[in-house]
């Protein structure tokens, strides 16, 4: 089902990529759930996660996507367009108002062209369009107030804004001001830019007009693409998240994330999270929801190591100097009760019993008062997700053990979750499932596991790496091919260990990578030609390990192969002369008996042999044309 899944999501894309056009995520899905049978909003969610790691794939808007090269292809001449912009030159000229304050005028590069074609000089070229910057400078000087001439920058930057089409940096957007009967500096050019409402701030240095069309996004979004190939990702990812911040008290990591791909940028959650809490003081209100308010009651850090910091301070108040030995070594440390008592000077059973009523006494609920909202937080977590990392509630490699003694003082957490491997954690209901339905399929598919049909069942198709990474580190199953796994044995939720082959099965598996029957003396030189995780010198004697395996049947003498390719059984050579004949139904040449004998099986069999049983046998007489 996944592998026709995907086969519908790449023949969605391939037309966009044939035609061009744009591609409508909702009717897309439609289609797909009526050819797949699936739901509707599973093929959605399938849908966008396929374009979503598709490198050309450019969201225009939430339910569109159009292909970038061919939107790049369109906006050619735009692009053609700025670049001549910035090829320009200018030539600067200053004089003293009525005020004696100085103004700056702008002459374009077309005063320069003019310049090599006549063969003038700039300045008698200046002489001759002094009118003309006279001129420029009076229509300045009719706007009397200052409010005037604020609003005539602003109305002048907007205008340049709007025929370029695109966002600008404040510099460009100075310089191509000089084409405007409006004299102003730099700064006052940035101050018009910030003072109106009708622009708006990209990135650090770069405005554009406030978009009003859905062109307008398509634009945007088109420019931001292209920044960051070129750009530093992290200053635009900064910016992006400041801007958004600013607006957003409050907000989930998947709307941010959703949003963050379809600009173009593809970030680890983890990282994310991290940039959310120590570059913008972000604060978790609970497992999805985040918070900019440093003030919420709700908020608290996210992080194992600052929690289990506080709650070991919490402890250490009020104990004595023996506890706090006891609670560093014993419980802590995991030290034996004779090597903490010679430490103290105490016996055995004293050290039991202080570490029995110091254990009750840590357990008190006032005492859990920082690993509380904590473990609350990771258990609502696990409801959802069902499999989750230790890495995204800032749990370290080295910490696993400790987090183990800290969740163990939780009924809930303690009965209801299980740390598998390493980071990865998951509710025991789901695990005993997990394991009880890859069992069963194994059995019935004659030991092979298909991982994608067991999460799929299972409705973990999102973590199918935590499965895989379970079914290779915790249980050792060896993947034959890519997502099966051979599992000879029950899977067991507890007391987890890794499966060993046996000789059977790695006769099994040695004739399953072949593809073909084997001589029992090709047995070892196949294992070690493909590189087989095991070796076949433990038996002494190959043959007979084969012959008491149940999987493997003789199919010519000394060779063997599985019983599932459904290969006939093996039928002695003097039979089997006699067979051909009476299958065919029709005289044949000696020639044509040897050919036939030579299909039928799978070792080498000699010419002389075939004529030999032909000639000798009882039932068969030679005939003339």
């Amino acid at each position: 089902m996944i592998r026709m899944l995907k086969k519908l999501l790449q023949k969605e894309w391939r037309k966009v990529l044939a035609t061009g056009c744009v591609l409508s995520i909702t009717k897309s899905s439609r289609m797909i759930a009526i050819e797949s049978g699936l739901p509707f909003e599973q093929c959605k969610k399938n849908l966008m996660n396929f374009l979503l790691n598709e490198e050309r794939a450019l969201f225009l808007n939430e339910n569109q996507v159009i292909d970038i090269c061919v939107l790049g292809d369109k906006s050619i001449q735009s692009v053609q367009h700025l670049y001549q912009i910035f090829k320009r030159e200018y030539i600067i000229k200053c004089r003293q108002d009525q005020s004696r304050r100085d103004q700056t005028i702008f002459i374009p590069n077309l005063v320069a062209e003019a310049t090599k074609c006549e063969g003038h000089s700039p300045n008698n070229v200046l002489q001759n369009q002094i009118s003309e910057i006279i001129s420029l400078y009076d229509t300045w000087q009719q706007f009397r107030g200052d409010a005037q001439r604020k609003k005539a920058q602003r109305e002048g930057l907007y205008l340049i804004l709007k025929e370029k089409g695109a966002p600008q940096q404040s510099r460009d957007i100075y310089l191509n001001a000089c084409f405007l009967p409006i004299f102003f500096n730099n700064n006052e050019a940035h101050n018009a830019l910030a003072s109106s409402k009708r622009f708006h701030r990209l990135l650090w240095d770069h405005w554009s007009c406030k978009p009003t069309s859905p062109e307008d996004v398509i634009c945007l979004h088109q420019w931001l693409w292209k920044r960051k190939n070129f750009c530093g990702g992290h200053k635009i990812l900064n910016d992006l998240l400041g801007n958004y911040l600013r607006k957003a008290k409050q907000f989930t990591i998947d709307d941010l994330e959703f949003g963050l791909k379809i600009l173009g940028f593809s970030i680890n959650r983890v990282i994310l999270e991290h940039i959310l809490i120590y570059a913008f003081n972000c604060h978790r209100v609970s497992y999805a929801s985040w918070t900019t308010d440093e003030g919420d009651p709700f908020c608290f850090i996210p992080n194992f190591k600052v929690v289990w910091e506080r709650t070991l301070q919490l402890w250490r108040q009020n104990l004595s100097e023996k506890e706090k030995y006891i609670l560093n070594n014993r419980i802590l440390k995991g030290q034996t009760l004779e090597e903490v008592g010679n430490g103290i000077g105490l016996t055995r059973e004293r050290v039991r019993q202080i570490e029995t009523s110091l254990l009750k006494y840590l357990s008190h609920h006032t005492r859990m008062c920082y690993l509380k909202p904590y473990f609350d937080w990771i258990w609502e977590f696990l409801q959802r997700e069902k499999i989750i990392s230790l890495e995204e509630f800032g749990v370290l490699p080295g910490q696993y053990k400790l987090f183990d003694l800290a969740a163990s003082k939780f009924g809930k957490l303690k009965k209801g979750i299980s740390r598998v491997h390493r980071d990865i954690v998951v509710l025991r209901s789901v695990f005993v499932d997990f394991t009880g339905l890859a069992s069963r399929i194994a059995k019935d598919s004659d030991c092979f596991l298909d991982l994608y049909e067991l999460v799929l069942k299972l409705g973990l198709q999102e973590k199918t790496f935590q499965c895989k990474k379970i079914l290779e580190e915790v249980y050792g199953l060896l993947e034959v091919e890519e997502g099966i796994y051979y599992c000879n044995d029950i899977l067991v939720p507890e007391n987890r260990k890794k499966l060993s082959l046996c000789l059977d099965d790695e006769f099994f598996l040695t004739l399953y990578y072949a593809r073909r029957p084997l001589h029992y003396t090709e047995m070892k030189q196949v294992a070690e030609r493909i590189s087989l995780p095991f070796s076949l010198v433990k038996e002494k004697n190959i043959l007979s390990a084969i012959q008491r395996s149940p999987r493997i049947k003789r199919v010519a003498p000394g060779t063997y192969g599985l019983k599932t390719w459904e290969i006939a059984d093996h039928i002695y050579l003097k039979d089997l002369v006699y067979v051909v004949l009476k299958e065919l139904n029709r005289p044949l040449t000696l020639e044509e008996i040897y050919q036939e004998v030579q299909k039928r099986r799978h070792d080498e069999i000699s010419r002389t042999s075939v004529y030999a049983y032909v000639n000798t046998h009882p039932r068969i007489m030679y005939t003339t044309d």
